[in-house]
Parts: C-alpha cells; structure tokens; sequence
C-alpha cells in the first residue's frame, strides 16, 4: 500500500473510529514485554528515589535537631 492509498483511507474514517484504532494500538504497545519492563524499571527508580529522599530528610532532622541542642553526632578521639 502507498502512503497516498494510506492517506486517502484515513481520510475515509471517522475521528471516532481514528481514535479508538489509535487507543488500541497504545493498548497493544502497552502489553509488550519490552514496554512492561520499562514500566517496571522507572516505578523502580522512582521508588528508590523515594526512599533516599526519605533516608536524607531523617539524616537531616537528626543532625539539625543534634545541633540545636549542642549534641555532637560524631566522636572524635581527644588529644593526648
């Protein structure tokens, strides 16, 4: 099929029917093995993001809050 054949079928059909081939072509592409380890692979970074974010808050807080109140969090040895 040309692309002129391909554009003048497309002219042919409904915007209706244009949009519900083009919700099952993203559904189709979404079944894909590839596309699922993708999807996998950025919900895993963003929840190790998550959990960084969340380990730096703590450490921060701890740290502020030792501050504020003269509490050393590291110990060093004294000078002899």
């Amino acid at each position: 099929m040309s692309v002129l054949e391909l554009k003048q079928a497309r002219s042919r059909v409904s915007k209706r029917d244009r949009q519900e081939l083009h919700a099952y072509l993203i559904r189709l592409k979404h079944e894909t093995p590839e596309w699922k380890k993708a999807a996998a692979r950025c919900v895993a970074e963003v929840k190790l993001r998550h959990r960084f974010n969340a380990l730096w808050m703590l450490f921060a807080r701890v740290f502020l809050i030792s501050a504020w109140e003269g509490i050393s969090l590291f110990i060093l040895p004294r000078p002899s």
